[in-house]
Formats: structure tokens, sequence, C-alpha cells
């Protein structure tokens, strides 16, 4: 049996979608996958899909172009721009793809997923482990993701990320993700005590990510990364406007831990706490503004 996926957006869409490829696999254990990446030609989703999970699929294609820019449609909300649709994909491309013995949209912004035959709610929840594994080191570190080329609307303020690096390089060493062009930005993070700057391509950076004691991130894919290897995450939305309160719209598609989520630009003080809280115990990634974590899960010390 062979089985087609489409999966549509950045890299943190690519993940979300692919944490429910095993289920489709456990439905269908004699399947053969193959993956079309809805990319209009970029190949970074394909480079990260392939650098965590090389043998989950037979074969990931790239789809070149949309048929539309500014494709629209209409729905209860009324009408608006809405690129990703499967409607969207050219026609050679969609008849590749309705090809096969079964085809899933697995688009998370669509919901596609929730009507399908396989068991998405016990997935929703799950990140498949990476085949890539982590660097061995002695050293204990957090990464950051502070600056996203992609994620503009989730845009930390440039002394926030001074500020931030600063309290948490006091307890931690702290590795800041940069992209090349973000050189001039992290320049002030040069020199600076327990502070490194990565770059590299993905399969570095997933790497490096997989071996971190936690990951503080602007609203990226990076994250997703993390929940995979297990690494706790502490997160910055602009869809965060209190602590923890996620409108349920991005819950099941995008931010489906609230307890890791923040405002963007939080107070600093806190968000330094909640990381030294998971460092010192792990069972803070459930709660990271929790300090007592045995009070608040009556877990009794028996004396």
């Amino acid at each position: 049996m062979k089985i087609s996926v489409r999966l549509e957006g950045g890299i943190g869409d690519h993940l979300l979608g692919n944490r429910f490829v095993p289920a489709i696999k456990e439905l269908h254990p004699e399947a053969k996958i193959f993956a079309y990446l809805d990319t209009e030609g970029n190949t970074f989703q394909k480079e990260a899909l392939e650098a965590l999970y090389p043998s989950l699929y037979e074969d990931v294609k790239v789809i070149t172009e949309k048929r539309d820019k500014k494709f629209k449609i209409t729905s209860q909300f009324g009408e608006e721009v809405y690129i990703g649709a499967l409607e969207n994909v050219p026609e050679r491309w969609t008849e590749e793809m309705l090809d096969y013995d079964k085809f899933y949209d697995l688009h998370i912004d669509s919901l596609k997923f929730t009507d399908y035959d396989f068991d998405w709610l016990r997935y929703f929840y799950f990140f498949p482990k990476p085949e890539l594994q982590p660097p061995t080191s002695d050293d204990d570190y957090v990464i950051l993701h502070l600056q996203s080329a992609t994620s503009q609307a989730h845009r930390l303020e440039d002394w926030y990320c001074t500020r931030l690096v600063e309290e948490i390089s006091k307890f931690s060493k702290c590795i800041l993700i940069l992209t090349p062009d973000q050189q001039d930005f992290f320049s002030w993070a040069e020199g600076m005590n327990n502070v490194e700057m990565l770059t590299g391509d993905i399969k570095t950076i997933f790497a490096k990510i997989g071996g971190a004691k936690a990951l503080v991130s602007t609203d990226s894919g990076f994250r997703y990364a993390a929940y995979a290897y297990g690494v706790p995450v502490v997160t910055f939305s602009s869809d965060c406007r209190q602590p923890h309160q996620i409108p349920p719209s991005h819950q099941i598609r995008w931010l489906m831990f609230p307890n890791h989520c923040y405002p963007l630009n939080y107070q600093c003080d806190h968000i330094s706490k909640s990381v030294k809280n998971i460092l010192e115990n792990k069972c803070a990634s459930f709660f990271p503004h929790h300090e007592d974590m045995d009070q608040v899960l009556i877990r009794r010390a028996r004396t």
C-alpha cells in the first residue's frame, strides 16, 4: 500500500503534521509513505524532515509553486485570502498526490486531521523521537532562539533579548541560534561570559537542540524539535496575551502546551527564574513558574 501526505507551511507546521505519520503507519503498518511539501519551492522544510527522520518517508517531494499567491476561500467567516488551501495546489501536483492508494492532507491550519481515520487524538501531544543523535557533551546548556526570520509577528524587542541572555547566563551556559544575517544584531553577545553563538546547517542546529537542558524560543518551528527530543520549552508568542492563556484556535493548531507560553517581552526575571526551575527540577517543565514542585504536585517525600 502506498500513501501520500501533504505538508504545508514552515518548519513548525511540517513537524506538527509529521507527528501524525506514525499514527497513519500504525493504522496501515504495511504502507509506504510519500510526502509532498507545499512550500513554493523552499527546500528548508525537506532538509529538516530528512535530518530528523531520514527513514520515515519513501520519498519527499517539494511542490514548487502555488496557483495564486492571493488565493481566496469563502467560509462561515466570510471571504479571506487562504493560500495554504489544498485547492491552491497546481493541478499536476494534486493529480500526483491523489494517485496513491490513500491520501492525507496534513495541512495543520485546515484541521483536516480531525476528520481522518487514524488515531489523531492519541498522537496529538506526541512527537516521534528523531533519528538524529545529539552530540555527546559534558556541558549543560540552555539553547535560545530569540529571533526568527519567518516569525516576524512574534518578534522580541532587541533590549529584551539582551537582558534575558544576561540573566540566564548567570546560572547556565547559553547557546544562541542565529542565521548569518543576524550576526550584527547579536554583536552584543560576542565575548559575553557563558554565551556562545550557533550557526550552521539545520542538522547541526537540531542536534544541538537535542542535547540542551531547555529551549527558550520565540514562536518558531524549532520548539517542536525540542519536544521531539524531550527538551523542556519556554516560548513567547504574540497569541499569548497573558501567561499560559492561549485561544482554543491556536491551542489546537500550534500552541498545545499553554503552560509553556508567555506574552512577548514578558517579565525577564520571571522567565529566567522559570528556566532555572526547570534546570533544577525537570518536573518543573509542566509548570515552569512554580518553584516548589513537590508542594504544587503534592509529591510526598516520605519521612
